[in-house]
């Protein structure tokens, strides 16, 4: 018994066995070291001789439920697949378990809905994200961030661009220019419409993408606040699930630690 304490044979403890039961307690070294092995169906025809002689026996029902997960200590019930946890009929484990040891399997049966309301919780999760991820698309579009590093910066490289901010100064420079031009000269009136309009076309074009962004700083709050708005209650009912995965998450370890005998 002693040498499958920490996996198995978590099992002896507070488990009531037949002491005068000779065949089982033959047979329960044989046992753990086909469980150690991985030789799982080899293990559970011992396990059925001494279930068919004791259906209680609390020893055989602890090994048996490490041969039908496939796994070789009890602390392994916590990486393997849901699927695959969600198949256990552990309710078959109870009515079998003599009354004292019960509660073993029923904290199994608990740890094993924790099991599925996490994973569905975290479905629901992915979900709203695949839901939210549009949102900061959508915000990236109208970032003050991103309208203030066009109008101000200087991009280098492959993609090189100049700040957007430098479109008005131009057209400002020009216009000045073309002012003072127009008030040292005695052109008519028709005349310096026409040469103004073909001497700040150029000036004018380059300023465009400076007014966007300019736009963009001065909409961005609002923007901002209607995106947020709009994708609100997806981000509440995440916070809520994700929160609510955490506390079963808590409750899910707390149990792991008595089943393993923590």
């Amino acid at each position: 018994m002693e040498e499958v304490r920490n996996s198995a044979d978590i099992i002896a403890t507070d488990c009531p066995s037949d002491e005068g039961n000779l065949t089982a307690d033959a047979l329960i070294p044989k046992i753990d070291s086909h469980i150690r092995s991985g030789e799982f169906s080899e293990a559970m025809k011992l396990i059925k001789s001494i279930l068919e002689k004791e259906p209680g026996n609390c020893s055989a029902l602890k090994r048996k439920l490490l041969c039908d997960l496939k796994i070789k200590s009890i602390e392994e019930i916590q990486t393997i697949s849901y699927n695959k946890l969600s198949e256990l009929d552990i309710e078959s484990y109870i009515n079998s378990a003599p009354e004292e040891s019960k509660s073993y399997f029923s904290d199994l049966v608990r740890y094993k809905e924790l099991r599925s309301e996490i994973n569905t919780t975290s479905r629901e999760c992915d979900d709203l994200r695949n839901k939210i991820q549009p949102k900061y698309k959508a915000l990236d579009d109208v970032s003050r961030k991103e309208a203030r590093r066009e109008l101000f910066s200087w991009d280098y490289g492959e993609n090189a661009s100049y700040p957007t901010i430098l479109g008005p100064i131009f057209f400002v420079v020009v216009l000045l220019i073309y002012v003072y031009y127009c008030s040292t000269h005695n052109n008519s009136q028709s005349s310096e419409i026409i040469m103004g309009c073909v001497v700040l076309f150029i000036p004018a074009l380059l300023s465009v993408p400076a007014i966007r962004d300019i736009i963009r700083l001065l909409t961005a709050p609002r923007m901002e606040k209607e995106i947020e708005k709009k994708y609100s209650d997806f981000d509440s009912s995440l916070k809520s699930k994700t929160e609510m995965i955490k506390v079963k998450e808590s409750e899910a370890d707390v149990l792991f630690n008595k089943i393993c005998g923590v």
